[in-house]
């Protein structure tokens, strides 16, 4: 009577086939996962970006908004890395404390990175917009009516520039939350938009 079976070379052979592409599918599993990993920070940094940017933009296209034209609202400061202005937006002739806007970077929870804050009225608390923005990731250029660059010193635009200003440039750039694919560096993303002063 013979007896059907596996022998012991063949249960060896098909063990280490098994193994094999085990492994393989293991590779590609890990392979991916980084992959989806290092995408999703990508996508986080861009819509972080945006988020910020965006806000800026609505925000500054009313700059020196006043339909009473008692308040003398518009810039305030303004520099290269931060801007302040007002808006009388409820139309009362007086600017109050959520009329008075100031950006610039700070590092928020002291975590060593840079984040884009919003400061309302001169008030100490500052609103967190945009997280991981890269060292020098904020950039403001002022333009007169003509298109002219003006130049800032380093206490910034003078009165009369400030009041030259029709067109500023904003320059924001993001960075990953970690190092792109355990490389050390950074992937980092750069937008910038025109804002045309209405005001």
């Amino acid at each position: 009577m013979k007896k059907n079976g596996f022998t012991l070379i063949e249960v060896i052979i098909a063990l280490a086939l098994t193994s094999i592409l085990l492994a393989a599918i293991f590779i590609i599993f890990s392979s991916q996962q980084k992959i989806y990993k290092t995408q999703d920070q990508i996508v986080a940094m861009q819509q972080n970006l945006r988020v910020g940017l965006d806000r800026m933009v609505r925000e500054l296209m009313v700059a020196g908004y006043d339909s009473t034209g008692v308040t003398s609202s518009g810039i305030v400061a303004a520099y290269t890395d931060s801007i302040r202005f007002t808006a009388n937006l409820d139309g009362d002739g007086v600017i109050d404390a959520n009329e008075d806007i100031e950006y610039y970077l700070y590092d928020s929870g002291s975590d060593g990175d840079l984040d884009l804050g919003r400061k309302i009225g001169g008030n100490a608390t500052v609103q967190p917009l945009a997280e991981n923005i890269s060292l020098d990731g904020l950039l403001f250029s002022y333009f007169t009516s003509t298109g002219l660059e003006l130049t800032l010193t380093s206490s910034g635009l003078s009165n009369t520039d400030m009041a030259r200003v029709r067109r500023i440039q904003i320059s924001l750039t993001a960075r990953t939350e970690r190092p792109y694919q355990n490389t050390g560096n950074y992937a980092t993303r750069t937008m910038t938009s025109n804002v045309t002063l209405r005001n």
